[in-house]
């Protein structure tokens, strides 16, 4: 992190790795939270924020499911999506006050790990998923809708998320 401040770097992006964050569909692991929470203080002692992602299903070409998943449905299965809100919920509830969490991202590359189905039914899990995440401050909140700013063209291009 010292590197990445003194090359100016404000903020990073950072994952709650789903099978080692979530090892059991109802315990959180302890080593992993508490790595974590020496990983946000030493962003804050850098003058750093993050913007930690809950459900990091697909990452650099491969899917990363907890075993305990075994083939249900991310977004239709009622036990899944209630396993998927504690987690989200236990999370937040444990970070959302530290100094160093500037935003939340609820999930990476959700649409190549799940899979596609009904858009009714993802709007719902998303919005779900929105839900459980609604106890930081108002600097801290999800969005589904986010802004990039493109120095090659020199304007921002709008992206809106799932209308709820």
């Amino acid at each position: 992190l010292r590197v990445l401040r003194e090359h100016g770097l404000t903020m990073t992006r950072s994952f709650f790795y789903w099978p080692d964050f979530m090892p059991d569909p109802d315990r959180l692991d302890e080593t992993a939270c508490r790595w974590y929470s020496d990983f946000l203080d030493a962003h804050h002692e850098f003058g750093m924020g993050t913007i930690p992602t809950f459900i990091v299903g697909h990452m650099s070409g491969e899917n990363w499911d907890p075993s305990w998943r075994q083939g249900r449905d991310i977004y239709s299965d009622v036990w899944m999506v209630g396993r998927q809100a504690w987690y989200i919920t236990e999370l937040t509830r444990r970070f959302h006050s530290h100094p160093a969490v500037i935003g939340w991202l609820i999930s990476n590359e959700i649409p190549i790990y799940g899979g596609e189905g009904d858009e009714r039914v993802i709007n719902s899990w998303a919005l779900l998923r929105l839900q459980c995440n609604g106890l930081g401050d108002s600097r801290s909140q999800p969005t589904a809708e986010r802004t990039r700013h493109s120095e090659r063209k020199g304007h921002s291009e709008r992206w809106q998320g799932p209308r709820f």
